[in-house]
């Protein structure tokens, strides 16, 4: 797609994304990210859905492409709807409508970052990030059945 069109669809609508929380005994992996939006945050693995793909199958794609990990998902954790204040495509705002899936990795997984980010991290599950929409995701892959044992000692 053109950048130019594709500026202009940030600018009037939202985009479709999918994002994935990776989780291995008891951490989740963030990465920081090197461009927006959200440059210099610690983030999920995620991006874009394309047209005609399915949501799991984009959440797989998008998290081991970012991740260079072979993942399990687990479930979804939920749809939710996030505004930043910039975009990697110019200076409109970016807003997208999330579904939030949640994978699991092998517990000896060593991750590679890709060129959207920067380093990586395995945050412990436990531990506050300090942003709202990351620490809401903890809570509720812990409410997932069998909760944090059955999840997070895979």
């Amino acid at each position: 797609m053109p950048e130019q069109l594709y500026r202009e669809i940030l600018e009037r609508m939202p985009v479709v994304c999918v994002d994935t929380l990776v989780v291995r005994a008891g951490e989740a992996l963030l990465t920081r990210r090197s461009q927006e939006p959200q440059a210099g945050s610690l983030w999920l693995q995620g991006g874009r859905m394309r047209k005609g793909e399915q949501l799991a199958e984009a959440a797989l794609r998008t998290a081991e492409q970012e991740s260079g990990l072979s993942l399990t998902l687990r479930g979804v954790l939920g749809t939710f709807s996030t505004v930043f204040e910039a975009s990697a495509h110019g200076d409109s705002p970016t807003h997208t409508v999330n579904v939030t899936f949640l994978a699991s990795a092998e517990h000896d997984a060593r991750p590679r970052v890709d060129s959207t980010h920067d380093d990586f991290v395995w945050w412990p599950l436990t531990k506050p990030t300090g942003n709202s929409y990351l620490d809401q995701l903890f809570v509720l892959a812990a409410k997932q059945p069998g909760g944090v044992d059955a999840v997070f000692t895979q």
